[in-house]
């Protein structure tokens, strides 16, 4: 009757712990039997109590070699025990056995939390608790008493930075159709559609204003040209005619030179024949001055043309490449901002803003896992920032 007491009580303590045993569990498992002598159970003398789960999930045991108790509660493999040593060393009472779950792998955390590394298992453990006990998502640096006004800075400054994102991003593609010389700007997608309507407009009408002021500035160029052009074309016409003067007062001065040398004319009238044919070369040589200055101011007509088209076009590319620069640097504060926020909005509400992904033993590729998911010993949990990406 007492034997019989003592049994029912191992398997009532058997029936307590309800848990399954795992790979990577340490148990102590007790052999006793009933000493006649004494009235007590004891302890099978060298029999080894302490034990590990391999990754199989099996144990070596003396007498009944490898057995497999991945899956197994303690209670049911202490009864297998127990028939195991009955059967395989004859005995004719059966022994009792106790098995009892010593410790289990702890849980290994890793990413975004204050303290990553190993974390004690306890039964009902969730992914919410195990990054509780890492000590939850870090302020990477950032202390405050007031997280949400901390939160709420940070978002404001981010909407900033945002804002003036898409303000150089709309630039960048209005200089881009300026140098192009198109009429439509071909915009990037913005960050921020209530007011991306207006930064499009602007830039429309800044293209429009601009190209109408080169137009007007070629325009007073061409202009001059063709004035210029016109009054060579008029002086041209009057370079000809006192050729044909010139041609004919030097042909009066040689006739009435014979004339005076034979007597026939009087050397006043040879006087005025040459002061005539003076007259002509003058104003020959004043026109041929005048085509050419003419010429000239065509050429810096054409030179200021030239600058108007290609000095712009220079200018715009200098700015370009500045509004590029700034655009770059921006949108790199800008990210950084974002990570900033979804940080904070992390500490607050891991839920909204942390993704975890557990890997189990056996397995080689994490699953995605929410935060009320149930883990098991062993599990690997990380955790991360849900890639955030800005309203457009």
């Amino acid at each position: 009757m007492l034997l019989a007491a003592i049994f029912a009580i191992v398997a009532f303590a058997h029936m307590a712990s309800a848990e399954a045993i795992e790979p990577g569990y340490a148990l102590e498992i007790h052999v006793m039997s009933w000493d006649l002598t004494t009235n007590t159970l004891k302890n099978w003398t060298g029999w080894t109590t302490q034990y590990h789960v391999d990754d199989d999930g099996t144990i070596a045991l003396p007498f009944l070699g490898t057995e497999h108790v991945g899956g197994s509660k303690p209670g049911d493999f202490a009864a297998r025990i127990s028939k195991g040593l009955m059967s395989q060393l004859g005995l004719s009472e059966v022994p009792a056995v106790t098995v009892n779950i010593v410790s289990r792998p702890p849980v290994l955390v890793f990413g975004l939390v204050r303290t990553a590394g190993p974390q004690d298992y306890r039964a009902g453990m969730t992914v919410r608790d195990a990054l509780a006990q890492a000590g939850g998502v870090p302020l990477s640096g950032t202390e405050s008493t007031d997280p949400l006004r901390t939160r709420l800075e940070a978002q404001t400054l981010l909407t900033e930075l945002s804002q003036k994102e898409d303000e150089l991003g709309a630039k960048s593609a209005r200089l881009k159709a300026e140098i192009a010389g198109k009429s439509d700007i071909d915009f990037p997608p913005l960050l921020n559609s209530a007011t991306g309507e207006v930064l499009r407009d602007r830039e429309r009408r800044l293209l429009a204003l601009n190209a109408d002021k080169s137009a007007r500035s070629l325009s007073l160029v061409d202009g001059q040209i063709k004035l210029l052009t016109n009054e060579i074309k008029t002086l041209t016409q009057k370079q000809k005619s006192l050729d044909a003067q010139r041609s004919l007062a030097a042909e009066q001065v040689k006739a009435i030179g014979k004339l005076a040398n034979q007597g026939l004319a009087v050397n006043s009238r040879l006087l005025d024949a040459q002061r005539t044919a003076a007259a002509i070369d003058t104003q020959a040589l004043d026109t041929r001055s005048a085509i050419l200055s003419a010429q000239q101011d065509i050429a810096a007509s054409e030179a200021d043309r030239l600058e108007i088209v290609k000095g712009r076009s220079a200018t715009l590319l200098k700015e370009l490449q500045q509004v590029a620069s700034d655009l770059a640097e921006t949108r790199s504060k800008r990210d950084l901002q974002q990570q900033i926020v979804t940080m904070l909005t992390a500490v607050e509400s891991p839920d909204e803003a942390v993704t975890a992904t557990v890997t189990r033993r056996g397995q080689t590729a994490p699953i995605a896992a929410k935060f009320d998911f149930l883990l098991k010993p062993g599990d690997v949990v990380g955790f991360k920032l849900k890639s955030v990406s800005p309203k457009g």
